[in-house]
């Protein structure tokens, strides 16, 4: 700045030097940039990097003169913190170390593979500079993949917590809709390759077409139909288009593994919810409730794609896919999708989700976009 002067008291500011540590990410550049053009991420957050690889790095201060912070350990820098963007990404390591005793079988082996999701804001963070760090160390499992996300947005506009438009997560709780549908439309949101919007409108549509309409409906019938038949399930005598439906399902799953593997988390819960679409449909064309000796056959089909169908949910609605494996007497575990389900009795359960009426979003608007004042959630100072 030319002659720079305080636009309040017209005075001019005092410059004053100070001693502070510096990492020299220029002389990690090239293991830097062999590693970012080798890695398997999507094409924006791999640009991202480049492009401050690209610009030329230079070495960056990892110290604050601030009073909040966690303290340098070194002596005669008693005075400094450190900067929130080398201290932050150690505590990745220092956590899993306070949590579990085996925590370098995440950090310190080779089969590991750590990803990190994060806004595109926080790329650079997460690539050049936290890479740098653990190229620096040369002891620590470098990320498998940095899924840096796009922004999402509220109603057409930049989330702020100041000017009070956005979704507030701690005032969830007080709607009453559970988690579940929350994390569900969120999942549908996932900005993977361009910014998105909450819309209030397409919210209550999706939940209760998709999630209510289409899973909750399928868990429901099946559910209703066997308790009313004894509760027991049993396999009946399938055919061969039969157990080649429930095939399909397990093929299913071998492309939601590759989906997840590779951070389509939105086009992998869309392929799910075909598959329970299409037990719906099965459901819907075999008439069950016509009766007949296929019955049991129905049931025990639908009831195995139910198991495939929760399974591969399970990491998008975990408490609701519980739920229905208590149920279904079965173990949310990949491995079970290859096993069909036995003669078990199943249990009846409440309906899983709640309709989300229209005429009820204001009430429920007011509540979650009213944030909580910071020095409430954290204390005053």
């Amino acid at each position: 700045m030319i002659n720079p002067k305080c636009a309040i008291c017209g005075e001019s500011p005092s410059f004053k030097k100070f001693k502070h540590l510096f990492l020299e990410l220029d002389k990690l550049s090239p293991k830097i940039k062999k590693w970012v053009e080798k890695a398997d991420w999507n094409v924006g957050t791999k640009n991202l990097a480049l492009s401050w690889l690209k610009r030329g790095l230079k070495p960056r201060s990892i110290t604050r003169d601030l009073e909040w912070g966690v303290k340098v350990p070194l002596k005669g820098w008693e005075d400094k913190v450190f900067y929130v963007w080398f201290d932050a990404p150690i505590g990745y390591i220092s956590g899993t170390k306070e949590l579990r005793k085996d925590w370098t079988s995440f950090w310190k082996k080779k089969d590991s593979k750590i990803v990190h999701f994060l806004g595109k804001d926080n790329i650079p963070f997460h690539t050049v500079w936290w890479g740098g760090m653990l190229l620096a160390n040369g002891e620590f499992t470098l990320p498998y993949k940095v899924a840096g996300l796009q922004f999402l947005n509220y109603e057409g506009k930049k989330i702020s917590k100041s000017n009070k438009w956005g979704i507030f997560c701690e005032k969830l709780a007080e709607t009453g809709i559970p988690s579940d549908v929350w994390r569900f439309y969120l999942s549908f949101l996932l900005p993977e390759g361009k910014d998105t919007d909450w819309k209030w409108d397409e919210f209550v549509e999706k939940t209760n077409k998709e999630l209510l309409g289409n899973y909750g409906n399928l868990i429901n019938r099946i559910i209703t139909f066997i308790d009313k038949r004894g509760g027991k399930l049993k396999k009946g005598s399938p055919s061969k288009k039969d157990l080649e439906l429930i095939e399909s399902s397990v093929k299913t799953s071998e492309e939601i593994k590759k989906l997840v593997d590779e951070i389509k988390l939105r086009e992998a819960l869309k392929k799910i919810l075909l598959l329970s679409d299409k037990a719906n449909q099965y459901f819907q064309h075999n008439k069950p409730w016509e009766g007949g000796k296929n019955v049991e056959t129905v049931l025990w089909v639908c009831s195995n794609l139910i198991k495939n169908i929760t399974i591969m949910l399970s990491p998008f609605i975990p408490e609701s896919c519980q739920k229905v494996a208590n149920a279904f007497s079965f173990e949310i575990e990949w491995e079970q999708i290859n096993k069909k389900l036995g003669g078990k009795k199943i249990k009846a359960i409440d309906l899983l989700f709640p309709k989300i009426k229209r005429e009820e979003l204001n009430k429920i608007k007011k509540i979650v976009t009213n944030p909580t004042p910071l020095e409430k959630i954290f204390g005053e100072k």
